[in-house]
């Protein structure tokens, strides 16, 4: 049943709406713009989505808007208009600048979203302000392949391997496998485990461990808890560290869940230690701001990697001095000195 949260979204079908309603000069100095889509209202933007999602943000930044002015949002699935909402805007809420978080559209009661093509288009007063798109995936095995082999997921928590020779097996059974990611060696693979919190104490997003398994042995070794959630993982050339983001990216106040976390591997492939960003000496340490990384970031070597910091409730109406906001930016972390530098602004 596709809903929303704050500002709801009809679902009664309307007539079909024309791409912009309005081609003369804006009525108002009211805008949208930005408009992007993600699986939280703080998260990372997205335009494909894993099948089995419930629920999809829309975010944009808006500037200028009085109560005077009237929002309206046609979404279209699979090319035909699907829902269409129009309020007027509610100054008292959202005020006249800032970013919308709260839209969203969403399936508890099923078996998540449908799979397919989404579009989002907003009007201010009838002028068209912003469109964009999204997908959402069918359902597919989730797998990762060499040049000779393939890693993949059979029924949700069986990793299995198609051999060069022609030959399958298991290799590992998890509760909910959601990630798979070969090494250089087209040796070695990683996936990461996934499961509901065995009770009602913290908030409800899943936890994650990370493991690693020999193709060639069947050997399997744990590198990372429950406790640890490390996920979203990716390779440093090389591949002697791991990068994780772990957290829901859920935010509240002032505060973001996401995270920054590497894996640091010996040449056997064990865990060593983890490299956590907000333990890096900077100038990012022991700050009272909650600094998280905006972006995946990228390795530039064996051990260096860049990436986009920010904090939310870093501005100068609340207080924040200068040299406070300076510290948004890109930042060189070095993960054998452990030092982070900025190199870049936002």
């Amino acid at each position: 049943m596709p809903t929303a949260t704050t500002l709801k979204e009809a679902t009664a079908v309307a007539s079909p709406t024309p791409f912009a309603t309005n081609t003369s000069t804006p009525s108002s100095p009211a805008q949208f713009n930005n408009l992007r889509f993600a699986s939280t209202g703080n998260g990372l933007p997205q335009a494909i989505f894993a099948h089995g999602i419930e629920e999809v943000f829309a975010i944009w930044e808006y500037a200028d808007v009085s109560d005077e002015d009237v929002m309206r949002r046609v979404w279209t699935k699979n090319g035909a208009e699907w829902l269409v909402r129009e309020d007027p805007w509610d100054a008292a809420i959202y005020g006249s600048m800032g970013t919308i978080r709260d839209v969203s559209v969403f399936d508890f009661e099923g078996s998540g979203l449908e799979y397919g093509s989404y579009q989002l288009t907003l009007y201010l007063n009838g002028d068209y302000q912003a469109h964009a798109a999204f997908q959402i995936e069918e359902k597919t095995a989730l797998a990762s392949s060499t040049e000779t082999q393939v890693a993949w997921v059979q029924d949700g928590n069986i990793l299995m391997l198609d051999a060069w020779d022609g030959s399958q097996r298991e290799l590992a059974r998890a509760n909910e496998i959601v990630e798979l990611l070969w090494l250089p060696d087209a040796r070695h693979v990683l996936y990461v485990d996934r499961q509901l919190r065995p009770d009602s104490s913290g908030p409800p997003w899943p936890l994650h461990a990370l493991w690693l398994v020999d193709t060639e042995t069947g050997d399997q070794h744990q590198l990372s808890t429950f406790d640890e959630n490390l996920h979203r993982i990716g390779l440093l050339p090389g591949a002697r560290y791991i990068r994780t983001l772990p957290g829901s990216d859920f935010g509240d106040a002032c505060f973001m869940d996401r995270r920054l976390v590497f894996v640091e591997l010996d040449e056997n492939y064990q865990r060593v230690t983890l490299h956590d960003l907000r333990e890096f000496d900077s100038v990012l340490a022991h700050k009272s701001y909650w600094f998280f990384p905006e972006d995946e970031g990228k390795g530039i070597s064996d051990h260096e990697y860049e990436v986009s910091v920010t904090a939310y409730c870093l501005t100068t109406e609340i207080g924040a001095s200068e040299e406070d906001l300076a510290l948004i930016g890109r930042y060189r972390l070095d993960l054998e000195l452990g030092t982070a530098i900025k190199v870049g602004n936002p």
